[in-house]
């Protein structure tokens, strides 16, 4: 039996014994399961021990011995757990008071409660009803109430827009709570979706004008309907806003009627690299201004007045097309035409050239080039050589060339010229050389009219003309 005063227990507190046997020289022992501060009895070898002078109880896990265990030593820890409140309430008294604090983990049930001071920390849930006295206080009216739904009505609610015409100019005063205001604008500062229940299609506000924030989204659900200043109230003297704003993503815009097209009333901007595209048509009956106007297909039965480019993948005009100024193609590629392309004041190529690959150019008047005017030989003020060093056939290429050879002659054969044709030789040696006269080929020399073989002496020139692809005229100095 335990030497000194035991704690005297009621049938309300539950209690616990841990015994421990000590180490030599130890002070620190662990409590399985704690314990509760104030509320724990220690024994050393059967005394009891006083809390504070024979140990220390402070942590509710662990006692410290303020004098150190001998081996074998049996220290006893008696725990006082919870309290029962079983039997601690008579059910058929009258009245009961109970003093401090009453902490209920499960269900609290009664038939009826009431309470003078009631405080709730967190949450409080009432399963059909509770009657309220003189008033309720959330957090010094800046907590939230939630309902399904609120009944009464609603005469004494302040900054609640009444039946949905605004909020009262002053709900104290008689008169004034009756009449009402709308701000100008409605602020949309987080990204909301506007999405009424199935039993509707159809959102509205009061407010007349709505300002998304830069970054932000209002999204209109698939199939229902906005309606701003449902009222036709609007209010006037809205100031313009700063930044960019933010997004209205719709799959369709309308009037307010749900008629026809929404007004734009300083326009639209599209940025760049986006367009309006549609299968639709863009009617308009004022003005198209742009800098940069591209239309892929369109038909005008106006005209367009532009004071920048127009871009076009194409153009189909029925009438004439008159240009005031000047009409210049920097980025085309082609220019077709069926018929004849005219140039009254002259035509003016700055690169590129012209290129003529059928049929004839005819000019009425002079060429005038500042530069060289060539063909597919080279420039036409020079006649190009083409050097050989040993026996040569010509060629059609060798037409308009001058052939510089230096040993082993050059051969003319039948039909390889064209009537025409003209090519000079050059004996680029100081030995003779010998002009053949090819197989069918009848070569005439002019200063004697003979034919055959020709011989041209060492520096010597000869220009062969062509009168058919079969007869060839030749002449020049050196030349028998």
């Amino acid at each position: 039996m335990a030497i000194g005063n035991p704690i005297t227990l009621t049938g309300n507190v539950a209690s616990k014994s841990v015994t421990v046997t000590a180490t030599a020289g130890q002070t620190a022992f662990t409590v399985t399961g704690g314990y509760r501060i104030n509320q724990l009895e220690v024994y050393r070898n059967g005394v009891r021990l006083v809390d504070g002078t024979d140990f220390l109880a402070r942590d509710g896990a662990t006692v410290t011995l303020l004098g150190a265990a001998n081996l074998n030593d049996v220290v006893e820890f008696q725990v006082f757990n919870d309290f029962s409140i079983a039997d601690a309430i008579v059910s058929d008294a009258s009245n009961q008071t109970i003093r401090g604090n009453v902490d209920v983990a499960g269900i609290l049930t009664a038939s009826t409660l009431s309470i003078s001071d009631f405080d709730v920390g967190d949450n409080l849930t009432v399963g059909t009803g509770a009657t309220i006295g003189t008033g309720v206080t959330i957090y010094g009216n800046s907590g939230i109430v939630s309902a399904t739904s609120f009944f009464g009505d609603g005469s004494n609610l302040e900054g609640v827009a009444s039946a949905g015409l605004g909020t009262a100019l002053d709900s104290d005063t008689a008169g004034l709570d009756v009449i009402y205001y709308t701000n100008n604008l409605l602020d949309i500062n987080t990204s909301i979706t506007v999405d009424p229940p199935t039993s509707t299609n159809v959102a509205y506000t009061q407010y007349a004008e709505i300002s998304v924030s830069d970054s932000v989204d209002l999204i209109i659900a698939d199939g229902d309907d906005l309606i701003p200043d449902i009222l036709g109230i609007s209010t006037e003297g809205v100031t313009p806003l700063t930044g960019a704003g933010g997004r209205i993503r719709a799959g369709f815009f309308t009037n307010k009627a749900g008629t026809g097209a929404p007004q734009l009333t300083f326009g639209a901007e599209v940025p760049v690299g986006y367009g309006i595209t549609g299968a639709g048509s863009v009617n308009l009956t004022g003005i198209v201004t742009a800098t940069s106007l591209s239309v892929v297909d369109s038909t005008v039965t106006g005209g367009i007045n532009a004071t920048g480019v127009i871009t076009a993948a194409s153009g189909s005009f029925s009438g004439n097309v008159t240009v005031g100024g000047v009409l210049t193609y920097e980025d085309v590629t082609n220019v077709d035409s069926l018929g004849i392309v005219t140039a009254r004041n002259g035509l003016r190529v700055t690169q590129g050239g012209i290129n003529v690959t059928a049929g004839i150019s005819t000019f009425g008047g002079n060429i005038t080039s500042s530069g060289s005017i060539t063909d597919d030989k080279g420039d036409l003020r020079t006649i190009p050589a083409s050097t050989k060093s040993s026996g040569y056939v010509l060629v059609a290429a060798d037409t308009g060339k001058v052939i510089y050879i230096s040993t082993g002659g050059v051969t003319i054969n039948n039909s390889v010229h064209s009537g025409g044709d003209v090519v000079s030789i050059i004996n680029n040696s100081g030995s003779d050389q010998t002009i053949t006269q090819g197989s069918g080929l009848t070569l005439y020399n002019t200063a004697d009219a003979s034919t055959g073989n020709k011989t041209l002496a060492g520096r010597g020139m000869a220009t062969v003309w062509f009168a058919s692809a079969s007869i060839a005229y030749i002449s020049g100095s050196g030349l028998s």
